[in-house]
């Protein structure tokens, strides 16, 4: 067990603070790197099916995300109720935290699998998709959507055990999930394996199969956690524990949907500037999430870091976690924005061969570099934010900044001024600043330190 010492009598220093978001974040950081590769495998994969199925893959898997990223937010609820009982030595608290957040994120997938089960071409038709594209995304969405419920329990059990310090598991889980997705998506995509490649139904299929292999691995790997019986233990109803549960998660539940829809409302934006561009689109977000991906790791390791001091009593260490995985995130996202700036053209080549969506994407993708220093700012405190369980100020700033500022922006500059994507990714690019100073406003006034879960 990660014990957090007083500060008033056995301070940290800085340097071990760092140590301990290191030990934490770069499992973290792997992890999140391993499930965008699975993203940017798919998108690569999709790339060589030509521009309509990209856009195809790409509306779908915004959709899928859509409605999951309610799991997510329970994901980040169970973390901070885990960690914070766990920073306490509050074990039977922590188990009980896991079990019921496991227990909710099932119930809600089983209903979203249920939905696009039955309405997967009317939901794409819904969001403006062409007919063309609603025929290649369908059967896409609906196999991918099928195995979703492996998917709840991976990020379940990996919040679970990320509450108690444990980054590497769920990093293994990922490397996992993202190794079988590119190996049999390759088999199935094309003719490899067979006379005839499936064509996106291989990547739905791929993606489907490797889910499947990751969360038996990390059921296995639970048997071996301290906390193995909020994974392994009965699973009743307590629902005094919902409640509370409730009170952090719903909020991180409503903010991860705000987030995914904004980002989806972004991108029915994008499909109104014709296939070539929105094929484009969709190859820029991939990359992007590169610049997500150290910040991603650290913010993961703040949310454990501040919980557990939180839950120790010490609300300064808690506050020096924050600050000092701040300040990581925008030296690594720094970094990443100076390959984007430098090599757009070079970058997108790696995820389509079609040179009219290279063409399309490389101002847009040169631009963003500018605005991606602001990501590591502005995913690291966040992190810390919803360890402490406030999950309502981040679910407001990411209404705010995404509904008030990204989306009419992407609206205004993309498609009334006339500068196409590249005007839609200026609004992204002005979204993460006004998140990072946002987030930054939200941590300096120390409000966060005194919530009680």
């Amino acid at each position: 067990m990660y014990a957090v010492p007083g500060d008033s009598v056995h301070p940290m220093t800085d340097k071990e603070i760092r140590s301990r978001l290191s030990a934490l974040g770069w499992p973290a950081m792997l992890e999140n790197f391993m499930q965008s590769a699975m993203f940017m495998i798919n998108t690569a994969l999709a790339g060589r099916l030509g521009a309509e199925a990209l856009a195809g893959a790409g509306i779908a898997n915004f959709t899928m995300f859509f409605v999951f990223g309610a799991v997510f937010g329970i994901g980040a609820g169970t973390l901070a109720m885990v960690s914070r009982a766990y920073g306490a030595n509050n074990i039977e608290e922590a188990i009980e935290a896991g079990r019921q957040g496991t227990i909710l994120a099932i119930a809600l997938t089983v209903i979203v699998v249920v939905l696009f089960a039955v309405f997967a071409r009317q939901i794409l038709q819904l969001v403006g998709t062409e007919p063309e594209i609603v025929d290649i995304g369908a059967p896409y969405l609906i196999v991918g959507a099928a195995f979703l419920p492996f998917q709840t329990l991976i990020v379940l059990i990996g919040s679970i055990m990320r509450g108690h310090g444990d980054t590497r598991t769920p990093m293994v889980a990922a490397v996992l999930m993202a190794g079988l997705d590119l190996l049999i998506g390759v088999l199935l995509v094309f003719d490899i394996a067979g006379p005839r490649g499936l064509g996106l139904t291989g990547i739905a299929i791929a993606m489907s199969v490797a889910r499947i292999f990751a969360a038996i691995f990390i059921l296995w790997a639970a048997r071996r956690s301290p906390l193995r019986a909020a994974v392994m233990g009965r699973y009743r109803v307590d629902t005094n524990m919902l409640k509370r549960l409730a009170r952090v998660s719903g909020p991180a539940a409503l903010e991860q949907m705000i987030t995914i829809g904004g980002i989806m409302a972004f991108s029915i934006i994008g499909l109104r500037l014709g296939t070539t561009s929105f094929a484009a689109q969709n190859v820029i977000g991939p990359i992007i999430s590169i610049a997500f991906m150290p910040s991603t790791g650290l913010g993961i390791a703040a949310s454990a870091a501040v919980g557990q001091s939180l839950g120790a009593g010490n609300p300064l260490l808690a506050y020096r976690f924050g600050r000092q995985a701040a300040f990581g995130g925008f030296f690594l996202s720094s970094l990443v924005a100076l390959l984007v700036i430098l090599f757009p053209r070079a970058l997108l080549a790696v995820f389509t061969t079609d040179i009219a969506v290279i063409d399309a994407g490389e101002t847009p993708l040169r631009v963003t570099g500018f605005f991606i220093p602001a990501v590591g700012i502005g995913t690291t405190l966040p992190g810390a934010l919803r360890g402490a369980g406030d999950t309502r100020a981040m679910l407001l700033i990411s209404l705010v900044t995404l509904w008030v500022v990204r989306v009419p922006l992407a609206i205004l500059l993309g498609l009334v001024a006339g500068f196409g994507l590249t005007g839609l990714w200026i609004s992204a690019g002005i979204n993460y600043i006004v998140l990072s100073i946002a987030a930054i406003i939200r941590f300096a006034s120390g409000r966060w330190q005194h919530i009680r879960l």
